[in-house]
Order: structure tokens, then sequence, then C-alpha cells
């Protein structure tokens, strides 16, 4: 799950790179390699207990993801592209 995961997030960050530009409205919509440090600390936090099963590490991951570059988003389309951004990337990968 480990490379799937660090895969999922440099795709999500590519993405977010390609398709949500900062403008002067969305000036906050600047994204770096530390967010993706942030999303991995994340999914660092629990117990091994409770990441016992593929599902649960995944929705920790959509979690930490949305978390991390959803909260930043200020309109309801942008939400809309991150939750389905999100929902792509982890059928490629995680199938």
């Amino acid at each position: 799950m480990v490379n799937n995961i660090v895969a999922a997030s440099l795709k999500i960050y590519t993405n977010i790179q390609a398709d949500l530009k900062p403008t002067p409205l969305k000036s906050h919509y600047t994204f770096n390699l530390r967010d993706i440090s942030k999303v991995i600390c994340g999914m660092t936090m629990p117990t091994n207990k409770a990441l016992n099963a593929a599902d649960s590490c995944l929705r920790l991951w959509a979690h930490e993801t949305t978390r991390i570059f959803g909260d930043r988003l200020i309109n309801n389309d942008d939400r809309m592209w991150m939750l389905n951004a999100v929902k792509d990337i982890t059928r490629a990968p995680f199938g």
C-alpha cells in the first residue's frame, strides 16, 4: 500500500497543480511538496490496529488528502473537482 499511497499523493498533487492554478480571486491556491508531506504524516498517526485493512488505509488517505488540499478550496465547483479527482485516483492504483 505504501507505494500506491505515495503514487496517488503525487498524482493528486500534479492534477491540482495543472487544474487549480492561483488567480487574483484564488491567490491562496499555491500548493507545494510540503502538502504531500502533510498527507503522509497524517497517514502515520494512527496505530497499526486502526489500519489493519486496505480499505481503512484508503479511507484515511482520502480523508487526509481532502483535509490538506480540499480545505483551501473556496467554491463548490473546486470542491467537487477535488472529490472527483480523489475518486478517480483511488480507482486506478488501488482497484
